[in-house]
């Protein structure tokens, strides 16, 4: 991801003060992952999911799950979806 993208993302989350139970979709095993954003330190859950999974990274994992199908997640369980 462009560090400028990366940038913007953080100050968007930042100001939005997100946080809570977050998901990322599309989320690498990689600095680059919109989960390490210092923004985001304080959330209680972090998981990323993505086609090439699962993996562990940091404190989040990255499931093996296709984003056209999220019905392994109940309703609600997310405060913020992110993608990029």
């Amino acid at each position: 991801m462009h560090p400028r993208v990366f940038r913007e993302f953080e100050r968007i989350c930042s100001e939005r003060k997100a946080g809570g139970s977050i998901l990322e979709v599309g989320a690498i095993p990689s600095e680059e992952n919109l989960l390490c954003m210092r923004s985001l330190k304080e959330a209680h859950k972090k998981i990323g999911v993505n086609l090439d999974g699962p993996h562990t990274y940091k404190d989040f994992k990255i499931l093996k799950v296709n984003a056209n199908d999220m019905s392994c997640f109940e309703d609600n369980l997310f405060d913020t979806v992110l993608t990029n």
